[in-house]
């Protein structure tokens, strides 16, 4: 029974560190830290500076290194992206300029050095949640050691503190370590499936844009290949009249009918001069095309926009897929789809509008629901941040079985 817990315990380890990489985590993860570590330095310089004018430079030199440390670990982030990394740098750099100013300056008067071993308590909750259960237990425990070697194997240099804090500061921090653990094994393990639906999802968010860098390839390929036999027309329309001319009827209708053959699957839709446009909507076009629904599609687009390809594909492909998905959920008499772009005075306009099932739900910032089994909604956020990146504003609404897409952007 033991056993069985333990290798339980291990899976969901191993499960909950494989989570922690996922990209979504981690990003997310990158934030806070960015942030937590800012405000740190902040603190850092506003509580340092002032010990320099006051004489303590014991405590100014502590502070200095911290931000050191700090400013590193911001670096290492910055390059790296990686969460655990910087966590690392900042976590043990503290401990080393603590044990060097603890004992330096053993008396928790001289220079409120009490007040860092307070801090340290707080180390393991802030490495646990930027560096993840693993790597945050290994940061972690060098505090734990510091304590030890400071408060137990070195009690004579630090008899300042009090028998009661050197006998039982360890064992406080060892609990605090361990709540901190706890904490964050509780927060990650409940948020699991979550994480699951948003790596899925933006997995296929990635297969789909790949999908439609290989579709717009063969788009252009068509297009190509469009105004290549737009060129050699005129050369098309001598040869079959000298044929006619020649009486070669026979021959005529035969070039005739290789001319249409090559000319049978090649799409030459064009709404606008933009040619990423042209390719995501001629794409999406075929597809609903056998969904037999009915489509109205307007663009006016000037051939260059400032916005990146990948940002306009994410754009337009998640507001176009998802309004496909609502599509196939209908009979194909009730489907029926309308799309307008227009670009005037310096914004990129566009409205999407398309039937679906009524009832459409909408979370705290005005985002759709996902009606999947495992909601994710990483589509409709990915269009609201290219939105908001260009400084536009997307919207979505659902009224009587219709649901209306709109964006603005400045691009």
């Amino acid at each position: 029974m033991i056993f069985e817990k333990i290798h339980e315990f291990n899976r969901r380890i191993v499960e909950l560190d494989k989570a922690e990489e996922y990209e979504s985590f981690k990003k997310h993860r990158i934030f806070i830290m960015r942030t937590g570590i800012g405000i740190l330095l902040l603190f850092c310089l506003i509580s340092g500076i002032p010990q320099f004018f006051n004489g303590e430079y014991g405590l100014f030199m502590t502070f200095s290194f911290l931000i050191f440390f700090l400013a590193l670990s911001l670096i290492i982030l910055h390059v790296t992206e990686s969460a655990g990394a910087a966590a690392t740098i900042a976590g043990y750099g503290s401990f080393v300029v603590f044990s060097i100013s603890f004992y330096l300056f053993p008396y928790p008067t001289k220079g409120g050095l009490d007040s860092f071993w307070l801090w340290l308590l707080l180390i393991p909750f802030m490495a646990d949640y930027f560096a993840g259960l693993i790597t945050g237990f290994q940061i972690s425990l060098g505090g734990l050691v510091l304590s030890v070697v400071d408060m137990w194997v070195f009690k004579d240099h630090f008899s300042g503190y009090g028998e009661d804090v050197l006998r039982f500061y360890p064992i406080i921090y060892l609990v605090s370590m361990l709540i901190a653990w706890i904490q964050q094994y509780e927060i990650v393990y409940n948020h699991k499936e979550e994480l699951l639906a948003e790596e899925a999802e933006n997995m296929r968010q990635q297969e789909r844009l790949k999908n439609m860098e290989k579709e717009l390839r063969s788009y252009e390929e068509n297009i190509e290949l469009v105004n290549r036999h737009h060129h050699d027309m005129r050369h098309y329309t001598r040869v079959l009249r000298q044929m006619l001319e020649d009486g070669d009827n026979k021959e005529a209708l035969d070039y005739l009918k290789d001319l249409d053959d090559s000319l049978e699957n090649v799409p030459a839709m064009t709404y606008c001069d933009n040619r990423l446009i042209n390719g995501i909507l001629s794409i999406y076009h075929d597809r609903l095309l056998h969904l037999n629904c009915k489509m109205k599609i307007r663009a006016g687009v000037p051939e260059t926009l400032s916005i990146t390809d990948l940002d306009l594909s994410t754009l337009l492909s998640n507001i176009l897929e998802n309004a496909a998905e609502a599509l196939e959920k209908l009979p194909e008499e009730q489907r029926t789809m309308d799309v307008k772009l227009d670009h005037v005075n310096g914004k990129l306009k566009g409205i999407v509008v398309n039937s679906c099932l009524s009832g459409t739900r909408f979370n705290e910032e005005g985002l759709p629901e996902s009606s999947k089994k495992i909601k994710s909604g990483i589509g409709t956020k990915n269009i609201k941040m290219v939105a908001e990146k260009y400084g536009g504003i997307v919207g979505f609404e659902e009224n009587e079985g219709l649901f209306t897409t709109k964006f603005v952007l400045a691009c």
